[in-house]
């Protein structure tokens, strides 16, 4: 029985680690340095029509700064993309430059939302 048990475990923290970080893999193909991502805004999302694929929304740094005042200022590249969950192999890939700015409208997170849209 401590046999099944641990096989289970051992099936289920498996499974747990293929399918929720594939940030360094990623990461790796697109030539990004860990240090230039807002890891607090990075999101992913398992397709709900596809459970094969996920998209991942990247926020990369094209400025990173703070004022006289100690105000954060930055401005985000968008790299959205969607990958096979067991590879970590990216699919298709979108990039948007300066996609998003945060200074005087402070950005506090970024959300994915694939309930109307198939990719």
């Amino acid at each position: 029985m401590k046999k099944y048990l641990f096989a289970l475990m051992l099936c289920f923290q498996f499974s747990f680690s293929q399918n929720t970080d594939h940030l360094n893999t990623v990461l790796k193909q697109l030539k990004i340095k860990k240090s230039e991502v807002h890891q607090e805004f990075f999101t992913q999302k398992v397709l709900p029509y596809d459970k094969g694929k996920s998209v991942l929304v990247i926020p990369k740094y094209d400025i990173n700064e703070q004022d006289n005042e100690g105000h954060d200022y930055f401005v985000l590249d968008a790299y959205i993309v969607v990958i096979e969950n067991v590879t970590g192999k990216i699919i298709c890939k979108f990039i948007e430059p300066n996609a998003w700015t945060s200074d005087a409208l402070m950005l506090s997170s970024i959300s994915i939302d694939t309930g109307l849209y198939h990719l």
